[in-house]
């Protein structure tokens, strides 16, 4: 497995901030067999969050990290809602 990372017409220093701040998660068994001398990136094994989504490596925790949350927050807002005074007419 090999990983190549191609940045155009960007000026090196550029290049080593993005290769810094990026990092790589293994979700197969092939991709964990790479040690991290052999990498330029960060290995992340537990998961991150990408764009307020949690992504984990199994499927099945996706609906739990995720969904569950975001219930707990709207149900918080809506609490906070009721009783403030207003009207749906405007």
């Amino acid at each position: 497995m090999s990983l190549l990372m191609e940045v155009p017409f960007v000026l090196l220093s550029t290049r080593y901030k993005i290769v810094d701040k990026s990092e790589m998660f293994p979700i197969n068994q092939a991709a964990t067999q790479i040690l991290p001398s052999h990498s330029p990136f960060r290995i992340v094994s537990k998961g991150f969050k990408y764009l307020g989504v949690e992504v984990t490596s199994a499927f099945s925790s996706l609906f739990v990290k995720n969904f569950g949350v975001l219930f707990e927050k709207c149900k918080k807002d809506m609490e906070r809602w009721r009783n403030l005074p207003l009207s749906i007419v405007g």
